[in-house]
């Protein structure tokens, strides 16, 4: 868990100095877990007190450096709840809000997931996931239930989750993909790691770099 912890809150950085969110996921913890919630609803037996004290130490720690994101998993702990993390308030609102005192956004999963289908149809999943607690639900890949989402599920206004996905944005205006590739603070790194391991500097501009299709970072 501390080298987890170590290693994800470094991404987050390096995200956030980039101008971007980081979105940990998946709560509270799906590595124990077997089964892949794609094909199945995995379940973990364990105690609370077994999860906390390994699977959740990353993410506490993550909240407590300000992590803006975070999306819950499709794995059922029956011994806090017999619902999946995603669709549980025990989970999303009592641990999650209240005992970790997490203030940004929870993104469900993506609810095309077979861990998903316990509760029950796509708009079903859709408000059950809203009312556990998510601000935002994914329906991915299926563009025809994610339509029949959008006409059939009745969303009340959440002045809460408006503010937490405005509070996501990047720094405005946002930093061209040349002037993230200029950055004082990358080139510095970039030139430690060639250090490290002598090969093609990375933080040499050369005529095969490019900026992304879009012309955005």
């Amino acid at each position: 868990p501390a080298a987890a912890a170590r290693l994800a809150q470094g991404l987050m950085t390096g995200l956030r100095r980039a101008g971007m969110a980081a979105v940990g996921k998946h709560f509270p913890g799906h590595g124990s877990a077997r089964g892949d919630s794609h094909h199945e609803t995995p379940v973990d037996d364990r105690p609370y007190e077994a999860i906390a004290a390994a699977d959740m130490a990353p993410f506490k720690q993550l909240i407590e450096a300000g992590l803006a994101a975070l999306m819950p998993a499709h794995v059922i702990y029956p011994q806090v709840d017999d619902r999946p993390a995603g669709f549980s308030p025990a989970w999303l609102q009592d641990v999650l809000r209240q005992r970790l005192n997490f203030k940004g956004m929870i993104f469900s999963d993506d609810i095309n997931m077979v861990g998903a289908s316990n509760a029950g149809s796509y708009p079903e999943r859709a408000a059950a996931a809203l009312e556990a607690g998510c601000d935002m639900v994914l329906v991915c890949n299926n563009q025809p239930e994610a339509a029949t989402v959008l006409d059939k599920l009745k969303v009340l206004a959440n002045p809460a989750a408006a503010a937490r996905m405005e509070a996501m944005r990047g720094p405005s205006p946002a930093r061209s993909y040349w002037q993230l590739l200029d950055d004082p603070q990358r080139l510095r790194i970039a030139a430690e790691l060639a250090a490290l391991a002598p090969s093609p500097a990375p933080g040499e501009r050369g005529p095969e770099d490019k900026p992304p299709a879009s012309g955005k970072a």
